[in-house]
């Protein structure tokens, strides 16, 4: 007998939440494009199109301190860790790192369950958010249409053709209307066929150049700003204040699937950046760490001090679907449900609310079941979260919030060569990418020995587009073909 699920699902790619049919077939997972999505049509990008791929790869063993263990047992375990740790807190801090990947109704419970044991959350962006503010990272934008009616836009560290052929379509179609594009980053390999002009100039200059440049622009311009964990935030800072003093408005593109809804349901108060957590890690100001679909122990740019640091850990907690290479002794890991088979809601980068298609809770049973083994009476049913979810949203929305200026930050920067770092879906989840062979061969090989990835030749003088930025790596590679 052939038994078939079709669930509508959003593709966790990236924060546009693209719509498409996950289809299971016994063990199997395939994909069929979901043509009346609002948001891409039935179109999808290359790792859309490789998701069976991705979803074949799950996670379904919890381990306790390196060995394998029930979820039961991982849960009883998490929940007497973090028992512990509510006797103890006084002496350190605790922290939630949720990057995406996540249901709005997840969220909501890692945030009830970080206020319960008194451990704040981070999102990995929370230094651009604090430094913009809520209301300026955040504008619904209600369909990327905008982008095709804009007259002027300027992309800012962003190359569409590889990390977001929707806006990259999007803009071609405005192009067509007559629209005039600009581009400012590293690279210009793909970027020359979509902007009528570029700048390629190297990272310390990219704020420089929007400087130089804005009183040259229409006062109604649509920048497309790339948002993550290695953003330049003096150029995000420069696109937000140049939206403050103008009639401009930005797209602030972020990497991971649902992390536009960290802001509206006010889930990062912890504020800093990963490396500054890190900080915390090794100084000991933090003790107590909750890693939930974030994967940075393989996906960090130094992805080795990353783990070393949450090997320190005293009570260390890993949520995820994705399976690990290793898991570290030190940790409790405790598996949940790929993303597509999630019930909840989640939000895309225009501010849309979408319903995802599963029927199971993921995080959210986790942190209801760990609560409970921690003793606590914490309310967290699937229904109140939902209702919770729904409401924040429309609240969040209601208003129109409006840019403000800021001061942009001190930034120092790494002595030429430049690495640029590019990231991706397949990169930020461990995945290998299929790439073109740019460089020589000789270097290629050489270089792949040291660094994860490197591609392409058309770039600013003195950059290295590569895939990890290791400060190690600085003088790795000196030429291209």
């Amino acid at each position: 007998m052939i038994s078939l699920k079709v669930i509508d699902s959003h593709c966790p790619g990236c924060s546009i939440l693209c719509g498409v049919h996950i289809i299971e077939d016994g063990d199997t997972v395939d994909i069929e494009f979901m043509k009346h999505s609002v948001i891409n049509h039935g179109k999808l990008c290359r790792f859309g199109v490789e998701l069976p791929s991705y979803y074949a790869q799950c996670l379904d063993t919890c381990y306790v301190n390196g060995a394998e263990a029930t979820y039961d047992e991982a849960v009883h375990a998490a929940g007497a860790s973090f028992q512990t740790w509510l006797k103890e807190r006084g002496r350190s801090d605790g922290v939630i790192l949720c990057t995406g990947d996540a249901t709005n109704e997840e969220l909501l419970a890692l945030k009830r369950m970080g206020e319960a044991f008194d451990i704040r959350r981070a999102s990995g962006i929370g230094h651009i958010v604090s430094t913009l503010g809520p209301s300026s990272m955040q504008k619904k934008f209600g369909y990327f249409e905008v982008i095709e009616h804009a007259k002027s836009i300027v992309l800012v560290d962003v190359d569409p053709s590889v990390r977001y052929p929707l806006i990259l379509r999007k803009i071609q179609i405005a192009r067509n209307k007559g629209a005039e594009v600009v581009s400012i980053g590293a690279d210009k390999a793909h970027v020359c066929h979509v902007a009528d002009t570029v700048y390629a100039v190297t990272p310390d200059r990219v704020a420089p150049t929007l400087q130089e440049i804005k009183d040259e622009l229409p006062s109604h311009t649509l920048f497309i700003c790339g948002v993550g964990p290695y953003s330049d935030m003096s150029a995000v800072v420069e696109v937000n204040n140049i939206c403050a003093a103008t009639s401009s408005r930005a797209m602030f593109l972020k990497d991971h699937a649902n992390s536009e809804a960290t802001l509206p349901y006010e889930f990062d108060n912890m504020r800093k950046s990963v490396d500054e957590i890190l900080d915390d890690i090794e100084s000991g100001r933090l003790s107590a760490v909750i890693l939930v679909e974030t994967p940075y122990m393989e996906t960090y740019l130094d992805d080795k001090r990353f783990r070393a640091a949450c090997e320190l850990l005293e009570h260390f907690l890993i949520v995820q679907s994705r399976p690990l290479s290793s898991p570290p002794g030190n940790a409790i890991v405790i598996s949940i449900p790929p993303f597509y088979q999630r019930k909840g809601t989640v939000v895309n980068i225009c501010g849309r609310l979408l319903e995802m298609g599963g029927d199971k809770e993921g995080a959210s049973r986790a942190c209801r079941d760990i609560i409970t083994a921690a003793g606590l009476n914490v309310q967290l049913d699937y229904e109140g979260l939902n209702e919770d979810a729904i409401r924040m949203h429309e609240r969040w929305y209601s208003h129109k919030p409006e840019y403000r200026r800021v001061l942009p930050p001190e930034r120092t920067y790494p002595p030429a060569p430049f690495h640029v770092y590019e990231p991706n879906p397949y990169l930020l989840r461990a995945m290998p990418y299929p790439l073109a062979k740019r460089a020589s061969q000789e270097v290629y090989d050489t270089a792949r020995t040291k660094e994860r990835y490197v591609r392409k030749d058309t770039v600013a003088s003195g950059v290295v587009l590569a895939y990890e930025r290791d400060k190690r790596y600085t003088d790795t590679i000196s030429h291209y073909e």
